[in-house]
């Protein structure tokens, strides 16, 4: 058992910071829990102070106007499920993904999908339906705390996580002619320019996403048609890159057998670099 650490609290706009013993400061992100007088809330697992084996205790007193308070929280109780991209209506690929990797480290990404428990009496499950709630709502915090403010009120009549993401989903994934006729011009004019390697793949990426979500799912892992298609899109990439890199086009696009976007871009990275 780790021994227990002091720490003093300073309260500063961004929120709580603690200094350790060493002086070194732990913003409130990097704490899960806190103990106060003798009481465990739920075992350190940041900040370097515990690992899986084991658990630090934190003893701490918050002061306000001079007078101190005893305080006693679980930090895992209040912290929010950050997403680090707003959803503007041009990204929302990018932004699902990262709604949903987000949602998967907690274990709540299948809120997006399911639907509440039904209630039942014998036995009851009124626990079960209230966690669902709480961890619901964590979740729709999370939606709307990552779409940009003229989104908002067109959620407020979603009761639920799923609800909600099921509305933006109908919204953003469009799946029409007027929409693939677009893609696919500015697909066959965009070009490398006076763009980096990597920010050419970024801009090819928003038009390689929204094309490739229309292509109907595979039923086999192992899908022909859709590598078809990856393959087809890697050489429209290759093909877009400035003239500098003439020779390794020829031989990336003669390797035809093996070509993947991965390859392609980590290629064209190198041959950046050496020029």
């Amino acid at each position: 058992m780790s021994p227990a650490v002091a720490f003093p609290f300073t309260v500063e706009s961004s929120g709580i910071t603690l200094l350790s013993d060493e002086g070194i400061d732990v913003t409130g992100p990097d704490i899960t829990s806190i103990r106060c007088q003798g009481v465990i809330s739920s075992s350190l697992l940041s900040a370097g102070y515990a690992n899986k084996s084991s658990s630090a205790s934190l003893h701490s007193r918050f002061k306000f106007r001079s007078r101190p308070i005893s305080v006693d929280f679980d930090m895992s109780q209040i912290t929010a499920i950050v997403v680090n991209i707003t959803l503007d209506g041009q990204n929302y690929r990018e932004w699902a993904f990262s709604v949903e990797t987000a949602l998967r480290g907690y274990g709540l990404a299948f809120h997006l999908t399911d639907v509440p428990p039904a209630p039942t009496t014998s036995p009851s499950n009124a626990a079960e339906i209230k966690t669902w709630k709480i961890n619901d709502g964590k979740v729709m915090a999370a939606i709307v705390n990552s779409i940009k403010h003229s989104l908002i009120m067109s959620l407020s009549k979603k009761k639920t996580a799923k609800a909600m993401w099921s509305y933006l989903q109908e919204r953003y994934v469009q799946d029409s002619g007027a929409l693939l006729h677009t893609l696919m011009q500015k697909l066959q004019s965009i070009e490398q320019n006076d763009m980096t390697i990597d920010d050419y793949h970024s801009a090819f990426e928003q038009l390689m996403g929204p094309l490739l979500s229309m292509v109907p799912e595979c039923t086999t892992d192992n899908c022909s048609a859709h590598k078809f298609i990856e393959k087809f899109l890697t050489y429209r990439f290759v093909m877009g890159a400035k003239p500098i890199f003439e020779s390794i086009r020829t031989r990336l696009l003669h390797d035809s057998s093996s070509l993947i976007m991965a390859q392609a871009l980590s290629d064209l990275i190198s041959e950046e670099t050496r020029l």
